[in-house]
């Protein structure tokens, strides 16, 4: 039974069996479960007296029949059953450490049982494997009923009608110093209540209760306060604990609490069943929240040339990766099962889609994806520009003048502005000549401006000449001094048309 009860949250119990055909003594054996760090931890060590005949049942219980469900007395009452609601493991240990039988699988929830209605985990074949979770099924809890013993009765009614003030959180592992561990008391009730004086106990420790203004410590309706470690002195066990709250020696409320991780505190829900809360809520009404892992670059970049490489890490703004599961997925054929795993490289071009898988202490799977481009880094271009000019003659100007009667009506359209041109084409009759670049300008559509641009072929023998004269002296200059050849072409090419203009004013 690890769901709790109608009673209290913390009353569970397990039943053992023989189910050989001879007695079996568990002196040295032990029930483990899985403590935080995923290991097998003890809960209960058998006495040297301990005997079970075959096919006895052995009741272990964390509370005797006077103060639970159970309508038989347990064999065995120990404050260390606990069982956590998430992630249960049982194992059976005989005196050799040799397992005898396994319970669950320690993922997620349990195979069977739970609350609304309260149910238990049972097995179904006693000699079939309880790693299987189709062994296993859900048994109705029947309720405390009023004909049980006056002693159980006045128990259960006063269970029934469940305490005002209660522990509600603890949170044994901080993340930092120690003596930030706490432990949350709320007063749940409808009214005003003083706990001054009142004792908060944890092994063979105990703390008063002080009160904290002249009023003394009164806890308004739903109000949450904490006590903290370096204040009362309360050491709690990371592992297992259980903590109990007392006034005048008449006990209140208590906790028994399972195996935490760094950041996970233990504590009641809604309904009083007790739960893992990896994102603790101090002076609050307790919530389940799920924590959001991202992925971080804690250096090189995701997108480059040729090869990539990254140093990713898991991380989360509130709460602790500390104690959870993380796989990586690189998508080029490796993995990594830590947080913070070491630099990983890409070394191949292409995209890859990185998948992070974070599994927490509270049974939660959170999926998160970068993604990472690899690119082709592109050849270098030749200068062509410059090898032109190192070129032999072969290179002819480039003419925007028409040589046919035709081309006199024609419009002239020119949609970009070209600085310098350079044609690499051959013309037969020029072959032998190097063609300067022009500078062309905007030409608009207008009928004004291409009449003065139609009569320029009638000179265009006066030009080439000129032209030809300037190309030749042109050859003669060093390529080592091509960088300064656009400012002399400009000026050349602004000479040339000097020309044209004062032919045409005369």
């Amino acid at each position: 039974m690890w769901a709790g009860t109608e009673v209290s949250s913390a009353d569970e119990w397990l039943r053992i069996v023989n189910t050989s055909d001879e007695e079996v003594s568990l002196d040295g054996w032990s029930i483990t479960k899985k403590g935080s760090d995923g290991s097998q931890v003890p809960m209960i060590l058998f006495e040297e007296d301990a005997e079970l005949s075959p096919g006895q049942v052995f009741l272990i219980s964390n509370y005797p029949n006077s103060k639970s469900a159970l309508k038989e007395e347990p064999d065995l009452v120990s404050s260390s059953v606990s069982l956590t609601n998430t992630k249960l493991l049982l194992q059976v240990l005989d005196e050799e450490g040799e397992i005898v039988d396994t319970v669950d699988d320690g993922v997620g929830a349990p195979f069977a049982g739970g609350k609304n209605p309260f149910a238990t985990m049972t097995r179904i074949d006693l000699h079939a494997s309880g790693e299987q979770k189709t062994n296993w099924k859900s048994v109705a809890l029947v309720p405390v009923q009023s004909s049980q013993s006056s002693q159980s009765s006045q128990s259960s009614q006063s269970s029934q009608s469940s305490p005002s003030v209660i522990i509600s959180e603890v949170l044994p592992s901080p993340k930092g110093s120690d003596d930030y561990e706490w432990i949350e008391i709320a007063n749940v009730g409808d009214t005003e209540i003083d706990i001054q004086n009142w004792m908060i106990k944890v092994g063979s420790r105990s703390h008063i209760i002080p009160a904290r203004n002249t009023d003394g410590y009164v806890l308004k309706p739903q109000e949450h306060t904490l006590f903290f470690r370096h204040q009362t002195g309360l050491n709690l066990p990371s592992d297992d604990g259980h903590i109990f709250l007392y006034k005048n020696d008449i006990l209140v409320d208590d906790l028994p609490y399972s195996a935490t991780g760094e950041q996970v505190s233990f504590g009641r829900g809604e309904d009083y069943s007790r739960e893992l809360y990896c994102l603790p809520s101090p002076r609050e009404k307790n919530i389940k929240k799920v924590q959001s892992p991202e992925i971080l670059e804690q250096s090189g970049r995701s997108t480059d040339y040729t090869k990539v490489t990254l140093n990713l890490k898991a991380e989360v703004s509130e709460g602790s990766l500390k104690s959870a599961e993380c796989f990586w997925d690189f998508d080029d054929g490796t993995s990594s099962k830590s947080c913070n795993p070491p630099s990983h490289s890409w070394d191949n071009i292409g995209v890859y889609n990185v998948e992070l898988i974070v599994k927490t202490m509270c049974g939660d799977e959170i999926r998160k994806t970068k993604e990472v481009v690899v690119m082709q880094k592109k050849k270098k271009q030749s200068a062509s520009y410059k090898a032109s000019f190192q070129s032999s003659a072969s290179v002819t100007l480039s003419s925007t003048f028409s040589s046919s009667s035709s081309s006199h009506s024609s419009q002239l359209s020119v949609t970009e502005q070209i600085m310098y041109t350079i044609k690499s084409e051959v013309e037969s009759s020029e072959s032998s000549i190097l063609a300067l670049p022009i500078r062309h300008r905007n030409i608009g559509n207008s009928q004004s401006q291409s009449s003065v641009f139609t009569s320029i072929p009638n000179v265009y023998t006066e030009i080439k000449a000129l032209s030809v004269a300037k190309k030749v002296e042109n050859i003669h200059h060093s390529s080592s001094k091509s960088a300064g050849l656009p400012w002399m072409l400009l000026f050349s090419q602004s000479a040339l048309w000097g020309i044209v203009a004062g032919r045409r004013l005369l």
